[in-house]
C-alpha cells in the first residue's frame, strides 16, 4: 500500500499537501493554455470580422484573395478575383515559379494553362463563349504546334505547325472527312519564284 494509507498522521498530511501543490500548478498551467487558445481564436475572430472575411449570420469565410504558403512561407498557390473581373488560381513550385493557371473571364471563357520553368504555356485547355473548346500544345520556344479543336456544333480538327508556327498538317470533319497538307518551305520557295517570274513577263508586255 502507498505512504499516504499506511505512513503516520505526519507523513500523510504532507504527502497529501505535495499532491494538492502538484494538482494546483497542473490546474494553473491548463488555465494558461486554455486563456492562450482562447486569446488566439477571439484574435482570429476580430481580424476576419474588421476584414470582412468571416460571416457568423451564414457560416461563410469570404475575401478577395486567398495565399497558400509551404512550411518555409513561400507562396505555393493564389487564387483571386481580379480588376480586370477574372478568378483565377494559380500554383507554383517550390522556387516560386508559376506552374498551372485555372482562370475564368469575365465572358464565360474558361483555361487551363500549364505552364514551364521559363513562363511559357505548354499546354492550354480553353473554353471561349461561343462553346468552341481547343486544347493547344507548344514547344519549349513557347510556339503553338497541335492544336485540337471542337466547333460549336461538335465538328472536330486537328492542326499541326512547324517550328515557326506555319502550320502543315490539318485534319477536319466539317463538310465530311478530309485532310489538308500545307506546303513545304521549297514548295513555298518555289511557289514565289514562279509568281515573280510571272509578274515579270506580264510587266514586259505591258512595255511592248
Amino acid at each position: 500500500m502507498s505512504q499516504t494509507r499506511t505512513g503516520t498522521p505526519e507523513q500523510r498530511l504532507e504527502a497529501m499537501e505535495r499532491e494538492m501543490r502538484r494538482i494546483r500548478r497542473l490546474s494553473g498551467f491548463v488555465v494558461v493554455v486554455l486563456g492562450v487558445l482562447l486569446g488566439v481564436a477571439a484574435a482570429i475572430i476580430a481580424v476576419a470580422e474588421r476584414g470582412r472575411i468571416l460571416d457568423r449570420s451564414h457560416g461563410m469565410i469570404e475575401a478577395k484573395q486567398f495565399v497558400l504558403r509551404d512550411e518555409s512561407g513561400r507562396i505555393r498557390g493564389i487564387w483571386e478575383a481580379t480588376d480586370s473581373g477574372a478568378a483565377q488560381l494559380i500554383l507554383s513550385d517550390s522556387a516560386g515559379r508559376e506552374r498551372m493557371r485555372l482562370r475564368v473571364l469575365g465572358d464565360g471563357s474558361a483555361g487551363l494553362a500549364m505552364v514551364d520553368s521559363m513562363k511559357r504555356s505548354r499546354a492550354v485547355l480553353a473554353t471561349l463563349p461561343d462553346e468552341t473548346t481547343a486544347l493547344a500544345l507548344a514547344d519549349g520556344a513557347g510556339t503553338v504546334r497541335a492544336v485540337l479543336g471542337l466547333k460549336l456544333g461538335g465538328v472536330p480538327s486537328l492542326a499541326l505547325a512547324d517550328p515557326d508556327g506555319t502550320v502543315r498538317t490539318g485534319l477536319g470533319l466539317e463538310g465530311g472527312p478530309g485532310v489538308s497538307r500545307g506546303r513545304e518551305p521549297s514548295e513555298e520557295r518555289e511557289g514565289r519564284q514562279q509568281n515573280g517570274a510571272g509578274d515579270s513577263t506580264a510587266a514586259g508586255d505591258g512595255r511592248q
